[in-house]
């Protein structure tokens, strides 16, 4: 291997490490908690409690409700 080789991979090289360098340090500051919180907003919407609490009127309770209409597990035999 001839010198103007190495040195254009050492080049590369030394530029591969500063760059992985860079991404270290920005994965070292990066606020993942924060980005949840973001992530989990976006995916919900901007509402601004929490979908656990009931934002609209109660559903009725199973008494009112119709029964659902039955449907057959599976087709009875010709």
């Amino acid at each position: 291997m001839n010198k103007k080789n190495k040195n254009s991979d050492f080049q590369s090289n030394k530029k591969k490490l500063k760059m992985m360098r860079v991404l270290f340090n920005e994965l070292r500051n990066f606020d993942f908690k924060n980005f949840m919180q973001n992530a989990i907003l976006a995916t919900i919407g901007p509402s601004s409690t929490p979908p656990s609490l009931p934002q609209a009127s109660p559903p009725p309770s199973l008494s009112q409700a119709s029964p659902p209409p039955s449907i057959p597990l599976a087709l009875p035999p010709p």
